[in-house]
């Protein structure tokens, strides 16, 4: 089975005492979701908007054998797609050194629609 990261950041999973890094995407295409934003006001000064996610952007075929790690957003807007994972960055899966920086995590997850 075929891992390939699409997202810009180098990945990182501990699994069984070992670390898996899985290299950014910087020679591949990364894939993205393109979005609207619609301002609904202003608080203290901050704009705050809307944010709507539309099509998404350099999203590969699938292929057999292969899974693509995504960002939570493309997976999560991709519901069909059964070959899209992300970090899963909930706090029980989340690796983080004594200054709280994150470092990795210990597994994947999915968003596809049963």
């Amino acid at each position: 089975m075929q891992i390939i990261n699409l997202t810009p950041h180098k990945i990182v999973l501990f699994l069984e005492g070992e670390q898996i890094v899985y290299s950014s995407s910087k020679k591949r295409a990364i894939c993205r979701v393109r979005s609207k934003q619609i301002k609904v006001k202003t608080i203290n000064k901050i704009p705050l908007v809307h944010i709507t996610y539309t099509d998404t952007e350099l999203l590969p075929p699938q292929k057999p054998d292969t899974y693509y790690l995504v960002s939570l957003v493309v997976a999560q807007n991709n519901k069909t797609r059964r070959d899209l994972i992300c970090p899963d960055t909930s706090p029980e899966s989340v690796v983080r050194d004594e200054e709280g920086r994150m470092l990795g995590v210990k597994r994947f997850a999915c968003y596809w629609e049963e």
